[in-house]
């Protein structure tokens, strides 16, 4: 009597990948088979980069908030420090 192979593989339960098969080639068909993930790792580069792009931007409005005005001129100070702008609000 002979034992059955484990569905896709080798019937000592060892890994369904042939043993010259790459890490590269064995992260491929895991992603082949996992497309969700493919999905994800595709995406989270483009999504990183927009949410630095935001946050940073975000950053430097709340930094611009604490630059005062020159009363006369209207012009940015950006080195004098002061918290005028949320006490107009």
């Amino acid at each position: 009597m002979t034992a059955e192979a484990p569905r896709g593989g080798d019937p000592r339960g060892a890994s369904p990948y042939p043993a010259n098969v790459g890490a590269l080639r064995r992260a491929s068909i895991w992603l082949y088979r996992h497309p969700r993930a493919r999905l994800r790792a595709l995406l989270a580069s483009p999504l990183g980069w927009i949410a630095v792009v935001y946050l940073g931007s975000l950053f430097v409005l709340l930094l611009h908030a604490f630059w005062s005005k020159d009363s006369f001129t209207g012009k940015v100070a950006p080195f004098d420090w002061s918290l005028a702008a949320f006490a107009e609000i």
